[in-house]
């Protein structure tokens, strides 16, 4: 015992105590003395811990003895408010049956304070849940007490607030301490605080305590009167809740302000518990017949806040759930007493924004309905319950389940027969309740839901008799297997009875439920018959309005059909869009009266259905698909198509093209179009438009690059004028700040692929917004989001923003200059931030990105572009990187579609006059004395002074004078200039003397641009270049001369500038002395690969204006022969051009052409193959272009020549060449030289050369010439052939092939027939000339024997010895030939 009463000891002591070991005798006094010292320790104040874990195991201690010893601990606890003994009394007479009177209360005495009764409460928490059914028998001390508290405090606040005149309010504050007010952790404190003036309290009487101190200490009373019924204790609390209810339950109700309504009350948690339980239902009506009616009515007051709702609905709730369930009759009793009160407070609470919209609110409220619905009989009830439960159905199934919903719609079903203005048609409800639940055929999903909603239908038919046609059809569109599967056929079989027969004469009321049904069909189902059955449907419906028989049924198409058309649209299928699409084509086809279909007119293309927009945006071809959307994008641009249709119509389904794209090119495509769709919406269409695509873009998807790229399709066409917004107009949108972007904590929105984000147009008063409106969304909203979006550093999304930088000037340009100057200095700001990064490919993306940005906006911002780099871009790797962008941009505004944007000429016309502010030399400082410093460099190794050159810009200006003339070049290159525009003319003609000047430089490359510039200009038709010409001539023959020779670059920019000089100008002049040496330079190097362009230009130049010194023949001399011997084609094909224009333009004499001509046709036989052909290059130009008698003159020289290559050149492509030339060499000459050539004897020498030259003859002239010489080809034939027989095939093999291909040839030109007849003669004259032949040659042969043996008989005569010798010698050699063969044989 004595380690109980140390601080730190006592829970070891505790541990170590033992009630068990108390022997009998002993325990009395034991047992009193310890719970005495336990109950000290459980108010002990003298630090240590003070929660419930310190006193929790005191209290298990205590547990450990008798329920009879538990007495001391009780009377301890109500010692302060008269002991135990006091407290049991009006329970011991109650159960003695001496009374039967309820519980009076008797209040407790003056001497009690405050901090006594909290205390009691506060430990009575603890003692409650520990201790528990072990105080069962003091539990009605313990009660009294605790109602006798509340009671007291009750009053004390009731009075604190007449003497403060504050008023009754209950909320749940903070302190300024941060604790919470009225928590049980605050009132301990302040009991804390009370008992340190118990000393005070006493001399001076009770205290006066606060209202604060009161309402806290009451909120801990109605906690702990709550904790009685929430024990599992059995009591019977019936005789103390009249004075409970009376004291301080009534009192509250009166209390119900404003200021109570925003947050939970005190005793609603206790009105909650009572609920909870059925034996204290009755305590809810019996003591206070208002309690409830009070509560109920909270409900339908605007300031009631979520909390106390939401217990009001536990209430509710807890009582009908004793009546479904136990059939309580005082529940029974209670909800028919209430029903009307609860529905009406429950419709107001439905109605308000701030709680009814969330998704538990409106699950709490329908599990209400749902409890209450059973127990409606009335019609004014069914009537509210109606209107309550029918707004239920319209929310989405997050907030309402489709399980919940089918629910509703069965006790619909059961409502609309108790409801009266149900069972009228012609009543505004029925219309209303008729035209709600149709739309749900149109939503609802589920079976269950479904069938109840059919069920709902069938119910109406009793009082509505155009129902009564329909309903079928709509039972069998939602017919339903066992599985919970739609039944196809059924649905199919009711559809095909609607578009076969039920169709014709349906009312617009009849139509309503199944055109939802129909959409919902058509938007779910992925069966295509069923689908395409149910278009059909929608087909008949815009037959019936294009008759325009009943004006009702056109405006239901005008409204419901063509609003359900624009959600089609949105579907998440293709195939489902694609039906839609089909049926606004038909309606179009039809003209149907809407004025939005009439306006589709243009997209039939005049009945061509290949070419019908609508029919193909879902074909099923990608190449139709993407042409209908090209034929969109068209018509958009001329106008014909509102923005409003384009919005609903077009806009949407572009949206699906690029969000559900089946293929990039298509997405591409969509994008494009989408952008001219842009181009001529309106503003809130077309802020929409943004929006979506924004917000898309910022969202984690594999398409949000298509979606950055739409957006900038969309900026790039932007088209709202700003420019006229005033200076205080703006002044006055300035105040206003930047629209922030949305909350991190924001829920993730759903994927784009999965669902097509919702987003709402912005809320501005008119359709066509004001340019002040505009300009305040674009100067808070657009830009700054966009740029603050391109800000972020991410490695990742730099791919995706970057882009994004492309539509900002688009935009920008549009605002006043001085907003406009901002907007896009920033954006250029975080460009060139972006080069900073270390990633290569966002570089290049950033500096493509540039290139469109600066291309757009023009030079006027190039300055401010270079700028921004160099501030961001300072040392090290990043100077590279500014030379190389720097660099790119200048070559990309200099390109030919940018050369007229950017005003390249000032630029270039500046750098080569060095006009410029930044190209003048900076003034230099004056100096105080005449000495002059320089800074000194010692070369440490031959102790030398160097002076620096101190002057940089002197040494460094031509740089910008090379640089104008590059920009100068680049942008005349490859005609980027118009040369043919007035406007660029004059401003080229300050460049005549501007250029001429840089031709007096000292630096060769300035001399090298400016020569190249100087045969730019004079290509100019330029009132200045011919004034000019002499002196650019004299410049440039004094530059060749100082250089000496033709190998320096500048030496041949100089030769090449000459040439276009006198190309571009006739009335240019040379000198004979300047020509001659231009001539002797460029001899040398026209063999030379390198620089062959300059001398070569050069002499065409020459030839072409017939300059004539003596230099030019010796010059082409050297170029035939080059002609000839050079080995390069490209240098042959130059050579033949100049010598082809010397040979016709110059002065030729008879020797000279002569001479020509015998050179061409000597080298038909050059060693080379590469030269014989450029030969013959040569000469077909000969032959075609030289008059024909000069032709004939020389035609002898070339046809034997020719003849020659046919016979003897071992190539075959120069065979080929000559034979061409000989046909056309034949076709020159006249009659008389081609009978002529036939006759040339040395043909019989090379048969070969014969057969070929008839074969070129007979492939190039007609039938009717061939006749003429076919005697004599066939003659020669015949010779051949029989020639050929008798040698040997391996050796005239050639010859032989050669002669049979020309005899087919000549049998398909002049016929079978005539040539078997003219060969036949030709055979009998050839035998007729052998037989002669041979008669001679016998004749000859007589002769010669004759001759012979007389020669012989002479010589034996002469001399005896020697022709003896012969004969012996003619004998031994047949003696030997004879042997020789002998010995073979064997």
């Amino acid at each position: 015992m004595m380690n109980l009463v140390e601080n730190r000891g006592w829970r070891v002591a505790l541990g170590q105590w033992n009630f068990d070991e108390v022997e009998e005798l002993q325990r009395e006094e034991v047992v009193d003395v310890a719970m005495r010292l336990l109950y000290g320790l459980l108010l002990n104040r003298k630090g240590g811990d003070k929660s419930a874990n310190s006193k929790t195991p005191i209290l298990t201690t205590i547990a450990k003895v008798s329920d009879e010893e538990l007495a001391i601990l009780v009377d301890l606890m109500l010692g302060p408010f008269g002991g135990l003994e006091r407290a049991m009394e009006y329970q011991e007479t109650l159960e003695s049956g001496a009374s039967k009177d309820e519980y009076v209360l008797r209040g407790l005495s003056d001497e009690v304070t405050k901090g006594q009764m909290s205390g009691f409460l506060l430990l009575l928490q603890d003692v409650m849940r520990v201790l528990g059914p072990k105080l069962s028998r003091y539990w009605s001390a313990l009660f009294v007490t605790t109602l006798e508290i509340t009671a007291a405090v009750q009053a004390e606040v009731e009075n604190a607030m007449d003497v403060d005149h504050e008023v009754d309010v209950d909320v749940d504050a903070r302190d300024e301490e941060g604790g919470e007010e009225g928590s049980e952790e605050q009132v301990e404190k302040e009991v804390l605080e009370e008992s340190t003036n118990d000393t005070k309290t006493i001399e001076s009487g009770p205290s006066r305590h606060s209202a604060k101190l009161a309402r806290n200490a009451r909120k801990l009373a109605f906690k702990r009167f709550e904790s009685f019924f929430d024990s599992a204790v059995p009591f019977d609390y019936t005789p103390y809740m009249r004075a409970a209810i009376k004291s301080f339950i009534s009192p509250r109700l009166k209390g119900f302000t404003k200021e109570n309504m925003a947050v939970a009350g005190t005793f609603l948690p206790l009105i909650v518990t009572w609920s909870k339980h059925s034996p204290y239902l009755p305590y809810l009506e019996e003591y206070d017949s208002s309690l409830l009616p009070s509560l109920f009515k909270c409900l339908g007051l605007d300031y009631v806040g979520t909390l106390v709702a939401n217990q009001i609905l536990d209430i509710i709730e807890n009582i009908t759930r004793f009546a479904k369930q136990d059939s309580d009759p005082i529940a029974l009793r209670i909800i028919d007493t209430h029903v009307d009160c609860v529905l009406g407070n429950l419709y107001s609470l439905m109605e308000r924004k701030k709680i009814a919209k969330s998704d538990a609110a409106v699950q709490r409220q329908i599990e209400v309905l749902l409890f209450l619905a059973p127990y409606i009989k009335d019609e004014t009830q069914a009537g509210q319950l109606l209107a309550l439960l029918l707004p239920l159905l319209q929310r989405n199934a997050r907030t309402v389940p489709e399980k919940v919903k089918a629910s509703l719609l069965k006790i619909i079903a059961q409502l609309v027969q108790l409801v009266p203005a149900m069972r009228n048609v012609a009543n505004e409800t029925y219309r209303t309740s008729y035209s709600f639940l149709s739309r749900l055929l149109g939503s609802l999903g589920t079976r269950d839901t479904r069938e109840a909603l059919v069920e709902v239908f069938a119910q109406l038919t009793t009082v509505d008799e155009e129902l009564r046609t329909i309903h079928p059809m709509l039972k069998g569109i939602n017919a339903f297997s066992k599985a919970g599967k739609p039944v196809a056929d059924a649905q199919l079989d009711a559809l095909a009875l609607l578009n076969e027969n039920l169709h014709r004469g349906l009312s617009a009321r009849q139509w309503l439920p199944l055109i939802h049904n129909i959409f919902y069909i058509i938007r779910e189902t992925e069966d295509f018959p069923l689908r395409n059955t149910a278009s059909l449907s929608l087909r008949r419906l815009v037959d019936a309005a294009a008759e325009r028989e009943d004006p009702e049924v056109v405006v239901l198409f005008g409204t419901l059909v063509y609003r359900g058309l624009l959600r089609g649209l949105e579907s998440g299928s293709q195939d489902a869009r694609g039906e839609v699409a089909g049926i606004l084509q038909y309606a179009t086809e039809k003209s149907v009266q809407v004025q939005e279909i009439l306006e589709l007119q243009p997209l039939l293309m005049e009945g061509r259905k290949e070419d019908d927009v609508l029919l193909n945006l879902y074909h099923v071809q990608a190449g139709q698909r993407s042409r209908a959307l090209r034929s969109l994008g068209d018509i958009c641009d001329t106008g014909a198509i509102s923005s409003k249709t384009l919005a609903d119509i077009f806009v949407p389904i572009l949206n699906g093209f690029i969000i559900r794209a089946a293929n990039q090119a298509q997405a591409d495509q969509a994008i494009a179009t989408l952008g001219k769709v842009a181009h001529h919406l309106e503003w809130p269409a077309y802020f929409a438009a943004w929006r979506r695509y924004m917000t898309l873009a910022k969202l984690k998807s594999n398409s949000n690059k298509a979606y950055a790229r739409t957006v900038v399709a969309i900026m790039d066409n932007f088209h709202f004028p700003m420019g006229a917004v005033s200076e205080a107009e703006a002044a006055e949108v300035a105040i206003i700040p930047e629209v922030a972007e949305e909350a991190e904590g924001e829920e993730e929105r759903p994927e784009p692929e999965n669902e097509v984000v919702d987003m709402e147009e912005p809320a501005i008063a008119s359709v066509e917004a004001d340019r002040l409106q505009i300009y305040r969304i674009v100067t808070k909203q657009i830009l700054p989001e966009l740029l603050r979006f391109m800000e972020s550093r991410d490695e990742i999304t730099d791919k995706l923003r970057i882009p994004l930088a492309v539509g900002v000037p688009r935009v920008a340009l549009h605002l006043p200059i001085s907003e406009r100057s901002a907007q896009i200095s920033r954006l250029l700001t975080i460009l060139a931030q972006t080069f900073r990064s270390k990633s290569t490919d966002v570089r290049y993306l950033c500096r493509d990105t540039l290139f469109k940005v600066i291309t757009t906006l023009g030079s006027e911002y190039l300055p401010t572009l270079v700028t921004e780099l160099k501030l961001a871009l300072t040392r090290g790797p990043h100077l590279h990187i500014l030379a190389s962008v720097v660099h790119g941009i200048l070559k990309h505004i200099t390109a030919p579609e940018h050369a007229e944007r950017m005003d390249v000429l000032v630029i270039s016309h500046s750098l080569i006059t060095q006009n410029a502010k930044f190209l003048q030399e900076a003034p230099r400082l004056k100096k105080k004395d005449r000495k002059v410093h320089r800074d000194v460099a010692v070369d440490l190794k031959v102790r030398r002074v160097v002076e620096r050159v101190s002057d940089h810009y002197a040494t460094n200006s031509f740089r910008f004078v090379t640089f104008g003339l590059d920009l100068f070049l680049t942008s005349f290159k490859n005609n980027r200039l118009d040369i043919q525009d007035p406007q660029i003319l004059s401003r080229l003609e300050p460049f005549v003397a501007a250029i001429g000047n840089t031709l007096y430089s000292n630096e060769s490359r300035v001399l090298v641009l400016g020569l190249r510039g100087t045969a730019a200009i004079v290509r100019c038709p330029l009132k200045a270049v011919t004034p000019a010409i002499p002196a650019f001539v004299k410049q440039i023959m004094s530059i060749i001369q100082r250089s000496g020779n033709t190998e320096s670059e500048v030496a041949q920019t100089a030769l090449k500038t000459m040439a276009t000089v006198l190309d571009s100008c006739p009335d240019a002049e040379v000198k004979e002395s300047d020509l001659t040496l231009l001539l002797s330079l460029i001899q040398s190097d026209l063999e030379e690969t390198g620089r062959q362009d300059a001398p070569f230009s050069l002499l065409r130049s020459i030839l072409t204006r017939k300059l004539l010194v003596p230099e030019v023949y010796d010059t082409m001399d050297r170029v035939a022969e080059m002609m000839v011997t050079n080995q390069s084609s490209k240098t042959q094909g130059f050579c033949r051009d100049l010598y082809y224009i010397f040979v016709t333009d110059y002065p030729q004499g008879k020797a000279r052409m002569k001479a020509n001509m015998e050179f061409l046709a000597r080298n038909l036989g050059y060693a080379h193959e590469s030269g014989r052909k450029s030969v013959m290059e040569m000469l077909n130009r000969v032959l075609e272009s030289f008059k024909q008698d000069l032709v004939a003159q020389y035609a002898n020289l070339y046809f034997l020549a020719l003849v020659m290559v046919l016979a003897n050149d071992e190539s075959s492509k120069c065979r080929e060449m000559g034979a061409n030339l000989l046909s056309t060499l034949f076709e020159r000459m006249d009659s008389e030289q081609r009978t002529s050539t036939m006759t040339i004897s040395n043909w019989t020498e090379r048969p070969a050369s014969i057969v070929r030259w008839f074969a070129a003859m007979v492939s190039q002239i007609d039938a009717s010439s061939i006749e003429k010489y076919l005697p004599h080809m066939i003659a020669a034939l015949h010779r051949i052939i029989s020639a050929t027989k008798l040698r040997d095939d391996s050796q005239y093999g050639e010859l032989k092939t050669l002669t049979l291909e020309l005899q087919q040839l000549l049998q398909e030109k002049v016929g079978g027939t005539k040539y078997s007849y003219l060969y036949s003669e030709a055979q009998e004259a050839a035998g007729l000339a052998k037989v002669e032949r041979k008669e001679k040659e016998t004749e000859k042969a007589s002769e010669q024997r004759y001759q012979s043996s007389f020669d012989v008989k002479i010589s034996a005569i002469r001399d005896p010895a020697a022709f003896a010798k012969r004969r012996h010698q003619r004998e031994l050699v047949k003696r030997q030939g004879k042997k020789r063969k002998a010995a073979a044989a064997l």
